[in-house]
């Protein structure tokens, strides 16, 4: 009966405690899960030793913490004195985080240094924007005075334009009919031109009637018309005396003497045609037209004279 008793305790504290092993092997696992997270987080590098773990004296120092542990358990502490503390980091594992601080810090001075240059910048570039935004306004009042005068001025050129299309226009209108006028005068002076030319012409058509129409015309004329037959009747006695040239041998042959008498007979009349032509203002012995001007008459009678003088050695 004792020893049912005794195989009955033994399998429930055999089972109790193999609960309580299997609990504390979980729990371990969970802080071992809780540190390692932790770690991670912050980028750790944890170490083990194993031989730590079958290190006697740690094993009793954790078998004296645990009956310290069980002896106040017992024992219900005030609340104020039960506060979780973590234990201390061991200076090998901070490493890394000191660095990752230290870097953090000098980030951060970084960042607050960029800041403050920032800050510099925006208010430097406040301060532009201002001075702009017054350059701006300074500007656009400049321009509306510059548009205002602009406007000013082109008011007034479109009047001084206005004002010369109206004057040009006037003048154009005055030579217009100044151009008129002088057209019409220019006309009737033409008129009047040829009218004088006409009368004119007519007065010497009258005037050439009545002096033809005078004794003395008609005299000279009937002289003028005797002599230039006398002319042609010496013409044709000099084409009989051949022998010229033998007679010049010899001045005092009877064909020299005639030949000369009937020179000096020539010469004679011929003077005295050119005379009456310059008088009655008649061609000798040409075919010359009354249409033909004044001068050219004279100079057309000056070269007949001159004709004859070398035609007939006259000098």
């Amino acid at each position: 009966m004792v020893t049912d008793m005794l195989d009955g305790l033994q399998t429930i504290v055999h089972s109790e405690v193999e609960s309580e092993l299997i609990n504390t092997a979980y729990t371990n696992v969970l802080l071992l899960r809780q540190l390692f997270s932790q770690a991670e987080k912050w980028y750790l590098k944890l170490q083990t030793d194993i031989s730590e773990l079958e290190n006697r004296e740690l094993l009793e120092q954790v078998a004296e913490f645990e009956k310290s542990e069980f002896t106040s358990s017992n024992k219900k502490p005030s609340a104020d004195l039960i506060k979780p503390k973590l234990a201390p980091i061991n200076e090998g594992g901070s490493e890394l985080l000191n660095k990752a601080v230290a870097c953090l810090q000098e980030e951060n001075e970084k960042l607050k240094a960029r800041l403050k240059t920032l800050e510099t910048q925006a208010t430097a570039a406040l301060d532009e924007k201002s001075k702009l935004e017054k350059s701006l306004k300074d500007l656009q009042m400049i321009q509306e005075d510059q548009k205002t005068d602009i406007n000013k001025d082109i008011v007034e050129l479109e009047n001084q334009v206005a004002a010369l299309k109206c004057q040009f226009e006037k003048t154009l209108n005055d030579s217009t009919a100044n151009q008129k006028f002088l057209e019409e005068d220019l006309v009737t002076t033409k008129h009047d031109l040829l009218k004088v030319q006409d009368q004119l012409s007519t007065a010497e058509k009258e005037l050439e009637k009545k002096f033809q129409q005078t004794a003395a015309y008609r005299n000279m004329k009937e002289i003028l018309t005797k002599k230039n037959e006398l002319i042609k009747d010496l013409r044709r006695r000099l084409s009989k005396y051949v022998l010229f040239s033998l007679s010049r041998q010899d001045p005092h042959s009877a064909p020299a003497c005639a030949f000369i008498n009937i020179k000096l007979s020539l010469k004679t009349d011929l003077e005295f045609l050119v005379g009456c032509s310059l008088i009655l203002d008649e061609p000798i012995l040409t075919g010359m037209s009354r249409k033909t001007d004044v001068s050219k008459a004279a100079t057309e009678r000056k070269r007949t004279a001159v004709l004859f003088f070398i035609t007939f050695g006259l000098k």
